[in-house]
């Protein structure tokens, strides 16, 4: 495979440098994005809470549906709202390294792996996190690198069961654009995946799934508990929803990908001579996560969740890309956001129709 030259220009010279940082310094500077641009914040998750002192007994309202974070909260005696946010603080970070790990062993190249971190870090998920630190969202996203990133389909298995176990409709949706985006995206050499690896991986992502859903439900029929489930939520905030979506107009559709829309963008464009493929990709990767995001009020945060899978196998892609002579634009790119990345906005929307400001909690001293 023939390497992209780095040659007089500004901002590939930048990248060259960036390029042979030592590893800690490179994930340092990441972070760093990322925290600053972002911000951190918390709350809504007193039923979490409530459910973790009240182990085995869960809430009333759909948000007890999610059993992992208070599984954990019970086992590691976490009993006060500090803790809680700790806990997933930790969590997170394992995601990013979980994550990252993955990434190496599936991109091949430092040069591509430096580069789907940067395009990682400045993603709607991670923003969505930071921003609602004690929810459950970094259960979604660990399940969905389980499921988009490993070489072998099996830990799609483990990464299917915890999505389950979390949010099985999102899950079950980020597992159909998944395997539509596993289906149409090509690998680096432009080959595409077999029906045969497509059925392992997500036939085996949707067993997990099924799978950890019916654990939850035999759980509380053995303590009988009654739970709202999601479907009862979604028509009583449907109007809302919309509504919501509507109001927040361009502002909404940016905050659903952020820099993301432009690894998408390039998807696409490379698949421009094949239709199906085409086609496939534009439902996985917006159409499917947009209607989701528009009829069920949680924001962006929903859209990276039901897209996660699609947009991860797109991320894949895209660094590859970096390491070939029609990717210097990529690396140029990535260079600008290692520099001026904190000029650019992470918005994160949510559901009272609004836009979170970072760092919110300070702003309140």
């Amino acid at each position: 495979m023939a390497g992209v030259e780095i040659g007089p220009k500004p901002l590939l010279r930048a990248w060259a440098r960036i390029e042979a940082l030592p590893t800690w310094v490179f994930i340092g500077w990441i972070a760093t994005l990322l925290i600053l641009r972002t911000g951190l914040s918390w709350g809504g998750t007193g039923e979490l809470e409530r459910f973790a002192r009240n182990f085995p007994h869960p809430g009333a309202t759909f948000r007890s549906n999610s059993v992992l974070g208070p599984t954990i909260g019970w086992a590691t005696g976490i009993h006060t709202r500090t803790s809680w946010v700790l806990l997933h603080v930790g969590l997170t970070i394992g995601w990013f390294t979980l994550t990252a790990w993955l990434l190496r062993r599936r991109v091949g190249s430092v040069r591509a792996w430096r580069v789907s971190l940067v395009w990682l870090t400045f993603l709607a998920a991670p923003a969505s996190m930071l921003r609602r630190l004690g929810s459950y969202d970094v259960f979604t996203a660990i399940g969905v690198a389980l499921v988009a990133l490993p070489a072998t389909p099996w830990p799609a298995l483990a990464g299917g069961a915890i999505m389950g176990a979390t949010n099985v409709e999102q899950g079950g949706l980020a597992v159909l654009c998944g395997a539509l985006a596993f289906w149409a995206i090509p690998d680096s050499e432009g080959v595409h995946a077999s029906l045969r690896n497509l059925a392992l991986r997500f036939g085996a992502a949707l067993a997990g799934l099924l799978g950890g859903r019916l654990v939850v439900l035999i759980w509380f029929q053995l303590v009988g508990a009654q739970v709202e489930g999601r479907s009862d939520a979604f028509t009583r905030l449907l109007v809302d929803s919309v509504r919501n979506a509507t109001a927040l107009g361009v502002t909404g559709v940016y905050a659903w990908l952020s820099v993301g829309w432009i690894i998408v963008l390039a998807t696409l464009w490379q698949l421009r001579a094949h239709p199906r493929y085409w086609v496939a990709a534009g439902i996985g990767l917006v159409a499917i996560p947009a209607a989701a995001t528009i009829v069920t009020l949680d924001g962006a945060r929903v859209f990276s969740a039901v897209g996660g899978i699609a947009l991860m196998l797109a991320l894949v892609w895209f660094a590859q890309m970096a390491t070939r002579h029609e990717g210097e634009w990529v690396l140029s790119c990535s260079a600008a956001l290692m520099l001026f990345g904190l000029l650019i906005p992470a918005v994160v929307t949510v559901y009272t129709g609004g836009v979170r400001v970072p760092w919110r909690f300070v702003l309140n001293l």
